[in-house]
């Protein structure tokens, strides 16, 4: 299932950047990117109230069968969406630059040349640091809630409660960065919202009591979502605009690399503390990684041109 939703995901990347001019992509990625967060609260609080137990929903029924409605609800949706968006986009057909040129090539799926598009390589880059730090707070949030806060068997509710905090205030984030996205710098910020999220990771190093997680959430969500929007809006304005669905997939291997990366780095380091100074500690120093993560993020972006700097240098 993950292999072939990769698969869509690089294409459906680039729709938007052929569709919509540069200048609306900040407004773009604000509707895409709360499109993408309600889908996934929504859908994480029906699966959660489905298969919990004892479940919310569907409670007459075994586990088994209540695996079996989620599924097909999944392929419900998964076939209409595909549908609405093949059957529903008007796409222009295929032209060749030159008279020598094949539609189908073996080289396209190779000659990737980021060195030649220096600006889309540092946001690529750039994006693959900030998931690090993102998956790694999304990956062990429970473990932390569970060892570090105490909370033991009731970690995945309130897990569930902070990252509906963080998905609803990242709803707001993503919206607005992305309005902004078109007014102003989109590195300047990305700045910003990389240092808010940095400051809300950092206090979950010293936050007493779960009421503080919450709001700790809140911010991080907040953050996250505005950082999203306006990563996915330069990223669209400094693709090739011609090979918008190569360099999309690449864009979106920075997302789903750091989903393995991050767990490979940070589990091993939260056991390794949590057996040296005691069971929860771990989880505490495995978040001090993410200001890490996001400083590089950061340091990354610094030698990224935007789109209109590229422009007004053209120009001159």
């Amino acid at each position: 299932m993950q292999l072939f939703l990769n698969w869509a995901n690089g294409p459906y990347q680039a729709v938007i950047p052929d569709y919509v001019p540069p200048e609306r992509h900040g407004l773009a990625s604000a509707w895409m990117g709360m499109m993408t967060l309600v889908g996934n609260l929504v859908g994480l609080a029906l699966a959660g109230m489905t298969l919990n137990e004892p479940p919310l929903l569907f409670q007459g029924y075994p586990l088994s069968t209540r695996l079996l409605i989620v599924g097909a609800v999944l392929a419900f949706f998964l076939l209409v969406t595909m549908l609405w968006t093949v059957l529903g986009l008007r796409e222009p057909r295929w032209q060749p630059s030159h008279p020598e040129e094949k539609r189908i090539d073996p080289t396209l799926f190779f000659n990737i040349l980021l060195n030649e598009h220096p600006n889309f390589r540092w946001v690529v880059l750039s994006r693959f640091a900030f998931n690090l730090g993102f998956y790694t707070v999304l990956f062990y949030l429970e473990y932390y809630l569970r060892d570090t806060m105490r909370l033991g068997e009731g970690a995945p509710m309130q897990a569930f409660v902070i990252m509906t905090i963080a998905t609803l205030t990242g709803v707001l984030g993503n919206w607005l960065a992305g309005v902004l996205a078109d007014r102003t710098s989109k590195k300047r910020v990305m700045y910003y919202t990389a240092a808010m999220m940095g400051v809300g990771t950092l206090l979950f190093l010293v936050a007493p009591e779960l009421r503080w997680v919450y709001l700790l959430g809140g911010i991080f969500g907040f953050a996250w979502g505005a950082f999203a929007a306006v990563d996915w809006a330069l990223a669209s304005n400094l693709v090739p605009v011609q090979e918008s669905g190569r360099y999309m997939a690449i864009w979106h291997i920075s997302m789903t690399v750091p989903q393995v990366l991050a767990s490979l780095i940070a589990g091993p380091l939260g056991d390794w503390l949590n057996r040296a100074y005691g069971l929860g500690v771990g989880w505490r120093w495995v978040f001090a990684l993410v200001p890490l993560y996001l400083i590089l993020a950061v340091l990354l972006l610094r030698p990224v041109r935007e789109r209109e700097e590229v422009l007004r240098g053209t120009a001159s």
